[in-house]
């Protein structure tokens, strides 16, 4: 037996020792980005065994981003390696945002799309999140749903067996030597790596299978127990929305506009139990461009909310859109919806059902879930069994064992969110008495992922610098209170502007910046001479009405955009439901142009022959109706 294990570790050396050097540099994976260029990059490929059991089986090829840090050479602090979650996720297409981080002050970054995922070859079924949606769209029962995504999923598996892929390779175990491969490479001594979500237990068997390469670790939303992983889904879900409906009862301002917010939940439930609402998507989303919304596609909307703070923000809001069926909110919601299924699930669903699924019990789920008020819990997470179940049915026994926190002995910094309805407060308090140096911050107003705010960037940067110190947490990340957003004129009609100035278009503005132009100078050309001149004044009228519509145009298009701009300051998420209530009076205003326009328009033809330079006038004319024509085809004005 020993001969054994003695062979297996050589064999594992040699293996490390053949492949860990393979690496394929290349230019950026992001050629037209002009910030990218100037920034000094790594890029490259590095080949891994497919399976590191298998020294004759395929390799396989890993995406890496590496960020070289601003410091000089001899006061660099640890390098940094990220890990996202998913699990299904890649790090490099965020390379923006941490091409800013402050962490490249002081040590270099390094970005993988760890195997399966992002731009690593091969990528495993990038596609199955959109037949996630597909099936989210129709109006099913969970055991329809379940059935139709477990047969997306076996497609999915189906292609990756044709295309020879070992998909037994795929897991937080090869992950690890896939790490000490690259940092072998880079040659690093040792790095902090820095997990967030499912990326914290790929982070933890790393930390424990190769203890000598992890000096660090930041551990953002950290997996504790992957036992209970799934089966306390249902609970931590429960506990989050308890926590929000508890914290608008207590905000006055949030209780005046939401009343009874947790009856209004259930409520919710129950009548999208009986009648579903069907809202119109745009086909680039959904093909068949409905998407309908059942009870379980409202728990699922609303657990996701939960993982981001703009929308924990507006959640309030947006139950009782729920409740009101607005469709047109509802809509825009779908596009949020999208986003949140665009992990690899090729990659989720070999992991899950290596090492995720089979350290959990489904009877437990089950009987956890009776301790809640969502006594079926949620089918989107529930299906995850029936998928494994069959993912599982014909391969060989592969099952990864629960490797988190055995033998961490480096200094941990830990992120939790109060609202956090995945990886709750607890995990990191269950986790942080498993290692003798750690540092827990409690974030107050955030769900998942919490370590991004500025403030916790910089209690980041205090880390890494003195990592045995502990960082000053002092500051509203632990102390702050959320803000719900309860001032808004809930309107549909904002909403397609929104769009329209989120993804500006030169050629659709083009017209719309002219007319502007056109009833700025209009306002000036006309006025000053009116006010100034003594000479006799002629068609006095005409002009007057020229310079209101010029006046009025200018004031309610700018105080539109002004209230864009507010909104997406605020919170970005209140457009889909309307605009602040400080500028409900634009909508008059609005009004007020229109008649002013028509009023103008009637006077001109009546005028007609008595009109000089009517070319100018009706340019000016033309240009006011113009910027009405965009606030119909925005729907803010309608026929």
């Amino acid at each position: 037996m020993y001969k054994k294990i003695k062979l297996a570790s050589l064999f594992v050396l040699f293996a490390f020792a053949s492949f860990g050097q393979d690496f394929e540099k290349t230019k950026s994976f992001y050629p037209n980005s002009e910030m990218l260029k100037k920034e000094p990059i790594e890029w490259g490929y590095l080949s891994v065994p497919e399976n590191w059991d298998t020294i004759s089986g395929n390799n396989i090829k890993l995406a890496v981003a590496v960020i070289k840090s601003t410091a000089a050479a001899d006061q660099k602090s640890s390098p940094i390696v990220v890990l996202e979650g998913g699990p299904g996720a890649g790090a490099i297409n965020s390379v923006w945002s941490w091409v800013s981080h402050p962490l490249r002050a002081t040590s270099d970054i390094v970005l993988i799309d760890i195997r399966g995922t992002g731009l690593s070859e091969p990528r495993l079924c990038p596609d199955l999140g959109n037949e996630f949606l597909k099936i989210l769209a129709k109006n099913q029962t969970p055991a329809e749903d379940e059935l139709d995504k477990a047969k997306a999923a076996l497609k999915c598996q189906r292609k990756l067996l044709i295309e020879e892929i070992d998909i037994s390779a795929y897991h937080s175990g090869n992950i690890a030597k896939d790490l000490h491969s690259l940092k072998n490479y880079l040659q690093y001594d040792s790095w902090t790596v820095y997990g967030i979500s499912y990326g914290t237990y790929m982070a933890q068997v790393y930390a424990n299978n190769f203890p000598a390469d992890v000096a660090n670790l930041i551990l953002d939303s950290p997996i504790a127990d992957i036992e209970a992983y799934y089966t306390k889904n249902t609970i931590n879900y429960s506990n989050s929305l308890a926590k929000v409906f508890e914290d608008c009862k207590n905000d006055p301002d949030c209780n005046a506009s939401y009343p009874d917010l947790e009856n209004k939940y259930y409520e919710t439930i129950e009548k999208l139990q009986k009648q579903p609402i069907t809202v119109a998507v745009d086909k680039n989303i959904i093909e068949e461009e409905t998407f309908t919304y059942n009870a379980e596609d409202f728990k699922i909307a609303i657990h996701q909310a939960l993982y981001n703070q703009q929308l924990i923000e507006v959640l309030p809001l947006l139950i009782y859109e729920f409740n009101n069926e607005n469709k047109e909110a509802l809509s825009e919601l779908v596009v949020a919806f999208s986003g949140a299924l665009s992990l690899d699930y090729g990659m989720y669903y070999c992991v899950s059902c290596n090492e995720t699924i089979p350290n959990n019990s489904l009877e437990v789920y089950s009987e956890n879930n009776k301790n809640t008020k969502l006594s079926n819990g949620i089918a989107f997470y529930k299906s995850d069994f029936v998928v494994c179940e069959q993912w599982n049915a014909k391969l060989k026994n592969n099952i990864q064992k629960d490797s988190t926190a055995l033998n961490i002995q480096v200094p941990t910094l830990l992120f939790t969110g109060k609202y956090d309805p995945i990886t709750p407060e607890t995990n990191g308090e269950q986790l942080a008495s498993k290692i003798e140096t750690s540092y827990i911050i409690h974030t107050k107003t955030t769900g998942h992922a919490s370590s991004f705010s500025p403030e916790a960037k910089d209690i980041i940067s205090q880390f890494i610098t003195a990592p045995h110190e502990n960082p000053n947490a002092a500051t509203n990340l632990s102390q702050g209170k959320i803000s719900f957003i309860n001032n808004i004129n809930v309107d549909k009609r904002i909403s397609k502007m929104g769009n329209s100035f989120g993804a500006p278009d030169i050629l659709f503005f083009g017209p719309l910046l002219i007319a502007l132009l056109v009833c700025i100078i209009t306002i000036f050309g006309y006025l000053i001479p009116l006010l100034f001149k003594k000479k006799k004044r002629t068609n006095v009228l005409m002009k007057l009405l020229l310079i209101s519509c010029s006046v009025l145009g200018v004031i309610v298009l700018f105080g539109f955009v002004n209230a864009l701009i507010y909104a997406v300051d605020t919170n970005f998420y209140t457009l889909a439901f309307g605009i602040p209530k400080q500028f409900e009076f634009l909508f008059t205003l609005l009004t007020i142009f229109l008649v002013t326009v028509c009023i103008t328009v009637v006077y001109f033809i009546i005028r007609l022959r008595k009109i000089p330079n009517t070319g100018v006038v009706t340019t000016i004319l033309f240009s006011n109706v113009l910027i009405l024509l965009y606030f119909f085809y925005w729907n803010i004005l309608s026929f």
